[in-house]
């Protein structure tokens, strides 16, 4: 893989990137060199909790969540629940 840019970190060694998808891989890059917050959208059909997970296990530092108020309780609660443990020490 070729050297990616990540514009705007280098001024202020901060990012949020789309990880709607996915891409705990580039999250990992990115947190090597700033730090990064993952934006993820609520209505996703993957697994939310273990690819919020993965994010943050690959160097997220925070998760931003979109749609977050169109999301069905159940899945409110389950993306509140994950937020606890992750918030655990």
């Amino acid at each position: 893989m070729g050297h990616r840019s990540f514009p705007g970190h280098a001024a202020t060694g901060r990012l949020l990137l789309n990880a709607w998808a996915g891409l705990p891989a580039t999250v990992a890059e990115a947190a090597a060199t700033a730090t990064v917050h993952a934006y993820v959208t609520a209505l996703s059909d993957l697994d939310l909790p273990a690819h919020v997970r993965a994010l943050v296990a690959a160097g997220a530092t925070g998760i931003n969540l979109y749609h977050l108020g169109l999301a069905s309780e159940t899945a409110w609660r389950t993306l509140h629940a994950t937020a606890e443990t992750l918030e655990q020490p």
